[in-house]
C-alpha cells in the first residue's frame, strides 16, 4: 500500500482522506521545543519506496 506522510498537527481529514484512498497515513509530530519545524533528519527516515505524497 502507498503511505501519505502527514505532520502533526494537522488538518484530522488528511489522514481520513488517505485511509479513503486505500492509502496508510504515517505521522510525524511538529514539536514546540522546536518551534515546529520541520525535523529533515526524521522526514527522511520516514521515507521509503512506498511513500507518495508528503503533505506539508
Amino acid at each position: 500500500m502507498d503511505e501519505v506522510i502527514i505532520f502533526n498537527p494537522a488538518w484530522r481529514a488528511y489522514s481520513e482522506m488517505t485511509k479513503l484512498a486505500g492509502g496508510i497515513p504515517k505521522f510525524i509530530t511538529l514539536k514546540a521545543s522546536n518551534n515546529y519545524n520541520i525535523d529533515f533528519e526524521e522526514l527522511e527516515n520516514k521515507i521509503n519506496n512506498k511513500t507518495k505524497i508528503i503533505i506539508i
